[in-house]
């Protein structure tokens, strides 16, 4: 198994930061159209993410800026704010992103990366 973080939790995570930031404040698009541009950001945000997971280490930092750059365009496009406003959300819901695939991540390692029945007691007993 790899020991990085699957980039489908990364683009899950990505998506779900800005819908929520997208549900929260006044939007431009709704009912069906919003619903249909959320669906197309998420395959676009899953897409480029697993697209750009092959590529050479040098690459991911110009990657995950397009990542962030997709995040944008999806607060522009749907939501009612300026770009400064989009931006600021951006950042926001990048930082959140982050944090959630890693926890996502974590999770998982430690959940179902390992036999439940022993993993549990291991590390149950290591931190007491």
């Amino acid at each position: 198994m790899s020991e990085t973080m699957p980039r489908l939790f990364t683009a899950l995570a990505e998506w779900g930061a800005c819908m929520l930031f997208l549900l929260q404040y006044p939007r431009k698009l709704n009912g069906l159209r919003f619903w249909l541009a959320a669906a197309g950001a998420l395959v676009v945000q899953v897409l480029w993410l697993e697209g750009t997971g092959s590529l050479p280490v040098a690459f991911w930092m110009p990657a995950m800026a397009v990542a962030v750059g997709l995040m944008f365009l999806f607060l522009v496009v749907c939501g009612r704010s300026d770009l400064l406003g989009a931006g600021y959300c951006t950042v926001r819901a990048f930082l959140l992103a982050e944090f959630t695939a890693s926890l996502e991540w974590q999770l998982y390692a430690f959940f179902v990366r390992e036999p439940k029945s022993t993993a549990l007691f291991r590390r149950l007993s290591f931190s007491l």
